[in-house]
């Protein structure tokens, strides 16, 4: 029985196989693709690389706003509890008034009066703010009370809190306001605690500023 040439069927005398238009050299041709599916094709993959992206960055800047919160909250506290320190050694008989800095790392202590007990003013922030030695932070006293504190993990750490907060998510430098996203990103306690030291020393200098702000007052205690 012949077979077909170009198949191998096999084929009866003088019959005309069905394929024998088709070479068997002839290869098939993928068709192309046309200019619209591709540019489909591109527009899905952009799309979904660019949601990827933005929910990176929405997952990231929620985070970092969260734990800004959260850094805020614990700046509060040291402000609450420099200030409930500076009343109670009031009500004790010592005087813990004046315009100063008064920081977790003593040696970064700027203007303080003679006067202080710094010892049992530390105790007594201790006692109101149990993870005060976790932190690292600082305080501006203006005569009585606490004017601006700011806080974090470590002087060069991020993010770094303050009180006052601007809607308790951003931070501000002292006696300036609230400094914007993109500032508020790069800033470090170091870098707050610099430009505050400056303004201390500066304010410090200055008798009017001084004069308008204290009250004299004699410690009672030593």
């Amino acid at each position: 029985m012949p077979f077909c040439e170009y198949c191998g069927r096999p084929v009866a005398d003088n019959e005309v196989c069905d394929c024998s238009n088709v070479s068997p050299k002839e290869k098939k041709v993928k068709k192309a693709s046309s200019p619209a599916v591709k540019i489909g094709i591109t527009a899905i993959v952009l799309l979904i690389v660019s949601f990827g992206a933005y929910f990176v960055w929405f997952t990231h800047g929620l985070m970092f706003s969260q734990r800004i919160k959260s850094t805020n909250s614990a700046a509060g506290s040291v402000y609450k509890a420099v200030n409930s320190s500076i009343y109670e050694m009031g009500e004790q008989g010592y005087n813990a008034r004046g315009y100063y800095l008064i920081c977790s790392d003593r040696s970064k202590n700027i203007s303080i009066p003679n006067h202080l007990d710094e010892d049992r003013l530390y105790n007594s922030i201790r006692n109101f703010f149990s993870d005060s030695e976790r932190f690292e932070w600082f305080a501006v006293v203006e005569n009585d009370s606490v004017t601006y504190s700011a806080l974090a993990n470590s002087w060069k750490s991020k993010p770094v809190g303050s009180y006052p907060a601007s809607d308790y998510s951003g931070i501000s430098y002292y006696d300036t306001g609230f400094i914007e996203t993109e500032e508020r990103n790069k800033a470090t306690l170091k870098m707050l605690y610099a430009d505050t030291e400056k303004k201390v020393r500066e304010k410090a200098d200055d008798e009017d500023f001084l004069r308008e702000i204290l009250t004299t007052a004699e410690p009672t205690k030593e």
